[in-house]
């Protein structure tokens, strides 16, 4: 007898998820009225040219995410161009901040389908987005980590850990990929070149995404004594287990504490570090409604 979940599992899970963003979202409220003498110090000490500079480079990570998604879909035979897939991806910006499980893939699988994609390219290419996602952002994260010596004493128990899951899972992604693929009537990706170019985008969003998250570090003197590749290695880390944890959209919350967890350790400036890692999502925010404004209104002077 196959297994199906029960019908109240996903009700419970977004209710689930409801309740974790209204929580955290007092939390904030409480730390932000509780912290205020320190936060304003904070900010008027910011750099605020590397702030900029974050900013301005986080536009890029669009571009990048796009390019995954149009390589794949390119492989699987329904080409697009780059800056078709840029206008989807920037019109499901806010889909990322609705409590909803994979909420942002399933929004630009949406409007890439309205823009005359495949249905079964768009859900091979989202499940391969997601699975790669994870899989690079950890290896990269731990990998760098155990580089700078962050974690002392575990480095050998890491690398196996991380080789036992990779073999554990490589399987289970093949299979799964091959039942999409049946499903959909289209045939599996075999070609080398397919993988090896999906694989070095996604290094290089993680790369440039650690390396964006470090400049906007740096704009804060309470982050002076972090060193910039445990920030790198931590940011991605970290991301890797906000994404996995299904409860948090986009892993807001989880990966903060993780930051903190990683990056804290022993650190004068506890709460000021608390403050500048979640101010980081403001960025992305800003930035997201930039994209959003502009992929509209490009979308709206073509109909």
């Amino acid at each position: 007898k196959s297994w199906r979940p029960k019908s109240w599992r996903p009700k419970l899970l977004a209710i689930g998820r409801y309740v974790y963003v209204v929580a955290l979202l007092l939390a904030i409220i409480v730390m932000i009225v509780a912290k205020r003498t320190d936060i304003t110090g904070l900010l008027s000490n910011a750099r605020f040219p590397l702030l900029l500079m974050a900013l301005t480079g986080s536009f890029v990570l669009i571009l990048v995410g796009a390019l995954f998604w149009k390589l794949s879909l390119q492989f699987l035979g329904c080409p697009m161009s780059l800056y078709e897939v840029a206008i989807a991806t920037a019109r499901a910006l806010p889909t990322r901040y609705i409590p909803i499980g994979a909420g942002f893939t399933i929004g630009r699988a949406a409007f890439l389908r309205a823009a005359g994609a495949g249905s079964a390219q768009v859900t091979v290419t989202a499940f391969l987005e997601m699975s790669t996602s994870v899989i690079v952002a950890s290896v990269l994260g731990v990998t760098t980590l155990v580089f700078t010596g962050i974690l002392p004493g575990v480095t050998a128990l890491v690398v196996v850990l991380l080789a036992i899951v990779a073999l554990a899972i490589a399987p289970r992604l093949g299979r799964v990929l091959q039942g999409v693929t049946e499903q959909k009537k289209i045939a599996p990706p075999t070609d080398l070149r397919y993988w090896f170019c999906l694989a070095c985008v996604s290094a290089a969003y993680w790369i440039l995404s650690s390396a964006i998250f470090v400049v906007y570090l740096k704009a804060f003197p309470a982050a002076d004594d972090i060193d910039v590749l445990q920030a790198a290695g931590g940011f991605m880390a970290a991301w890797a287990v906000g994404f996995l944890a299904i409860f948090a959209p986009q892993g807001i919350g989880v990966t903060e504490i993780s930051l903190l967890a990683l990056l804290t350790i022993g650190s004068d400036h506890p709460i000021g570090l608390t403050v500048v890692f979640g101010g980081y999502r403001l960025v992305l925010m800003l930035r997201d409604a930039v994209a959003v404004i502009t992929g509209e209104t490009i979308a709206m002077h073509k109909r």
